[in-house]
């Protein structure tokens, strides 16, 4: 074999083994925003937020801009991670449903679990795909306190 060859060879042997390696990392680690934020379109912007404590399973509406602002904030620089077999113990936290459009035609748009023990599943309900309600690690902070803080005051709102 000549020298040219076996370079040649070995080039082609690393981009086969290098490229798959670098668009499965790429695919893995996301962030909320990326995932929910930048796939709702500004004429149809977040309208209200449904939240709903898996200890209580009493369900409240947030409808000030102010707050939903607040909370997509809260999440919006989330890091998360793609994992195949989470670890969630069959408890969550919270369910939250997103609601998109305007004040006299909203849709539900998203739906998100967020389990206690740092994992949150996201449902698109315009995805019908394999992608869709996939589950992911929560790698970098949150505030799960501004949850309990937006849902315990409408809570007793209501």
């Amino acid at each position: 074999m000549k020298k040219w060859e076996k370079y040649l060879f070995l080039s082609i042997l690393t981009a086969l083994v290098v490229i798959p390696l670098i668009v499965y990392l790429a695919n893995r680690n996301h962030t909320f925003a990326e995932l929910v934020t930048e796939r709702i379109i500004a004429s149809e912007p977040v309208v209200s937020l449904s939240l709903t404590k898996s200890s209580s399973e009493k369900q409240i509406k947030i409808k000030d801009p102010s707050q939903i602002h607040q909370l997509m904030d809260n999440l919006s620089t989330t890091q998360l991670v793609k994992v195949k077999f989470p670890h969630l113990q069959g408890a969550y936290s919270y369910y939250i449903r997103i609601k998109v459009g305007n004040t006299q035609h909203s849709r539900a748009r998203y739906g998100l679990i967020l389990y206690s023990n740092n994992y949150i599943s996201i449902y698109d309900f315009e995805r019908n795909d394999k992608y869709n309600g996939l589950t992911y690690q929560i790698t970098s902070p949150y505030s799960i306190q501004l949850i309990n803080d937006l849902y315990e005051a409408s809570a007793h709102n209501t």
